[in-house]
Order: structure tokens, then C-alpha cells, then sequence
């Protein structure tokens, strides 16, 4: 329910690639409809079933990885990346 076209021109401008998730939450946006959007921009995106998978797909790239989203999302990624890349 929120207009995230603004954002993804902003973004569109210094991203390479996307990842597209989708949070636990009820209200979220579809990971699929997001980066069908992403994708009509021009830009590479895959979609991720979960923000995990999102988090594991990023973290294989080896690249700068930034994830913009909600609070409820923020805590999903930090999770993810406490089992996947802990701290040594």
C-alpha cells in the first residue's frame, strides 16, 4: 500500500541489480511484482521467495549490498545475516 515508484527511480539511478523479497507481513508487496516493475525499468532484478533467501542471494554476489524497506524488514535481514555471515 505504498507508492514505491519514487523510491525505485532514485534507486534505479545508482543500483546495478536488484533483489526483490517478500517480508513476513501481510501487508507486503509480492517479491514477483516488484521486480516485474524493477525489470520494466530496464534493470536486472530476480525475485526471492523470502527475505532470507533475498539476504543469501546478495551476500553470493559479493557486491555492496544496500536493503531499503520497512522496520519489520530490517529485522528480517539483520537475522538473516546473524546466521549467514557471523561475526568472527
Amino acid at each position: 500500500d505504498k507508492d514505491y515508484t519514487v523510491e525505485l527511480e532514485m534507486l534505479n539511478e545508482i543500483a546495478k541489480s536488484f533483489i526483490a523479497v517478500t517480508p513476513n507481513n501481510p501487508r507486503s508487496l509480492p517479491a514477483e511484482k516488484l521486480a516485474k516493475a524493477i525489470r520494466a525499468t530496464g534493470k536486472e532484478c530476480v525475485a526471492a521467495d523470502t527475505v532470507y533467501q533475498g539476504v543469501e542471494m546478495a551476500l553470493a554476489k559479493g557486491d555492496i549490498v544496500f536493503a531499503t524497506g520497512s522496520l519489520y524488514m530490517y529485522e528480517e535481514v539483520k537475522k538473516a545475516l546473524d546466521v549467514l555471515s557471523p561475526k568472527q
